[in-house]
């Protein structure tokens, strides 16, 4: 409820361990925070989503079963006024019933061939398709924050304790990790885009290509270490003296 963070117009996306209609109610009202969030199937709110979206009449005041922006064998229905059978919320919710057949039914019998899913948001202006893909970022950014903090990236493992190193390494492991997403989007990047760093580190040794990095002032170049050899075979003798030097600090 303090947290500098959060500006107005934000949105929260909770996992449902921390349903709470208390500081969802709170949140919006004193923060203009909104918050995306599913309802548990022992909530009276839940059942009462359920009952809306499957009354003859519901399609008139809220949605219609359409296929579900990600999965196939999925469908979804938005309906209004979620908020109703949950008194601890008291500001307005709309939501979205998700639902898919059970295995060896074929939904002749209504809601009780399906298994259900209701999800509710704060943020009235957005449609049944919107709030779902909204909903699905919650995974994708936990497991960022995984990969990053725990994962082959290694935030959290720090080679000294100087303020000055762990800041240092914090926003080098952020930048480098938004550059790879960058890159995953272009077409060239396009063959990381479903790898994580542990496979292409894995792809790397099996093909024992290692690359280096050499920078001097404000210029740097990757070279293939093989062809780096190369470059520095070739060079002059008293040239070869006075880099050796910079690779005698750089081994030790």
């Amino acid at each position: 409820m303090t947290s500098p963070h959060l500006k107005a117009g934000d949105m929260v996306i909770e996992d449902r361990g921390f349903l709470d209609g208390e500081t969802i109610t709170q949140l919006k009202k004193k923060r203009k925070v909104d918050v995306t969030i599913p309802l548990r199937s022992d909530m009276l709110a839940y059942e009462d989503s359920l009952v809306t979206a499957y009354h003859p009449e519901s399609g008139k005041e809220s949605g219609k079963w359409e296929k579900h922006p990600t999965r196939e064998n999925q469908e979804i229905k938005l309906i209004e006024h979620a908020d109703y059978m949950w008194e601890e919320c008291r500001v307005p919710l709309i939501g979205c019933v998700v639902r898919e057949l059970k295995e060896g039914k074929d939904g002749s019998k209504g809601r009780e061939d399906y298994h259900h899913w209701v999800f509710v948001t704060t943020r009235l202006s957005v449609n049944g398709k919107h709030l779902i893909r909204t909903y699905e970022l919650r995974p994708e950014i936990e497991e960022d924050h995984r990969q990053w903090k725990d994962g082959p990236w290694d935030m959290s493992k720090f080679t000294s304790t100087s303020m000055v190193q762990i800041v240092y390494h914090i926003i080098s492991v952020l930048l480098a990790y938004n550059l790879m997403k960058i890159y995953s989007n272009t077409q060239s990047g396009q063959a990381f885009a479903q790898k994580t760093l542990r496979q292409v580190r894995r792809q790397q040794i099996r093909n024992h290509e290692v690359a280096m990095v050499v920078y001097a002032n404000d210029s740097y170049a990757v070279f293939n270490a093989k062809y780096l050899i190369w470059l520095l075979l070739g060079l002059p003798k008293d040239v070869q003296k006075r880099l050796k030097g910079y690779f005698d600090i750089g081994f030790t």
